[in-house]
């Protein structure tokens, strides 16, 4: 079963997403997600307890970041399982996102990630 925990914090969000993020689930946790993002100048995806992340999920987490771009606000990634982060370089979109070792890396950074067209990708 996903689950989703969520940690405000001022303007930052921590959304800790645990299982998988899939065809099944990817729609429902961006339901849950959305509209907390506005106002969030940093939101920090803690991914230590995902196990599974399809293009659904892929998707979900490109269209989080070009919501966010709108407003210039950042998503990071934390704590990124290694067959997670295996998904994101193969497909060529771990330069979308700046990731982190662990959460507290990915608070205590103002690093972004390269530049790149959201909106093509998405497309």
């Amino acid at each position: 079963m996903n689950e989703i925990f969520f940690n405000e914090d001022g303007d930052r969000l921590i959304v800790k997403v645990t299982g998988r993020l899939d065809m099944d689930s990817s729609e429902p946790a961006a339901a849950q997600i959305n509209p907390r993002l506005p106002g969030k100048k940093e939101v920090i995806f803690d991914l230590s307890e995902l196990v599974y992340l399809s293009s659904y999920g892929l998707r979900m987490l490109l269209s989080t970041a070009r919501e966010l771009n709108k407003s210039y606000a950042m998503l990071k990634l934390a704590a990124v399982p290694a067959p997670i982060l295996q998904v994101l370089k193969t497909s060529g979109l771990a330069r979308f996102f700046a990731i982190h070792d662990t959460v507290e890396a990915a608070i205590d950074s103002s690093s972004r990630p390269e530049s790149g067209d959201l909106d093509k990708v998405l497309k």
